[in-house]
Parts: C-alpha cells; structure tokens; sequence
C-alpha cells in the first residue's frame, strides 16, 4: 500500500507477527506501530497457520484534515484474548483458542512516520 501523506510517499509492510514497517522510495525502513506492543493489549496469535497480523487498510480519507475518516486505518489480525465477549454464538462446545478482530487506529498526525499513541477501538 502506497500513501502520499507524508512530505515523501511510503509504502507500508507488515511480517504477520504485529509490527507495521513504513519503507520510504529511497529504501528507508522505520517501524510504523508494532499491533503486539502490550501496551495496546492487542495479544496478537501469530502460532500456527493463517494466523497473525493479517491486513491492514487505511481509512480513503486518512490524509484529509476534517474529514471524519482522517488518521483512522484498521488492522485484521488474530488475537489470543478471548476474554472479550464475541457478538456471535459459537455454541456450547466452543473452545476458542483465538479471536480475529477489525481494530479502528486513529492517528493524531498521520504525517508522521511513526504512529503517535491513540489506543485502537474494537
């Protein structure tokens, strides 16, 4: 994904396991936001098959000052706390080792190379 927010574009990455590298056109490398930091209490399931970080995609709007979209992106990934209540029934036998969750990030400063610290919503 290529976003021209930046005072240079960048395209962005991410290895499944919970961080999100920004990679500028001369080859530059920084980390984004890393989705695993327990500070996010995300806990992302990156063990066995198709599990982890699986995408993220960028809100259309998220360069557009005032739009309600602006600095919002989202991440799918897999988590291991399935403490939180599912807004589903999987049923009595249910023994869920993991919870896939869409998560909305809103960055103060989507400019910045790196995410600025707003907890994301579930």
């Amino acid at each position: 994904m290529i976003l021209e927010v930046w005072s240079s574009p960048m395209s962005l990455r991410t290895v499944l396991i919970g961080p999100l590298y920004s990679v500028s056109y001369e080859g530059a490398v920084s980390l984004y936001v890393d989705i695993d930091e327990p500070d996010w209490g995300v806990m992302v399931e990156s063990g066995g098959r198709e599990r982890g970080f699986q995408s993220f995609a960028f809100q259309p709007e998220f360069g557009d000052p005032g739009a309600p979209g602006y600095g919002k992106f989202y991440t799918w990934t897999d988590s291991y706390d399935t403490d939180p209540a599912t807004d589903f029934d999987a049923g009595p036998e249910s023994r869920a080792a993991h919870h896939t969750v869409l998560l909305e990030w809103r960055a103060e400063d989507p400019t910045a190379v790196t995410y600025d610290v707003a907890l994301p919503a579930s």
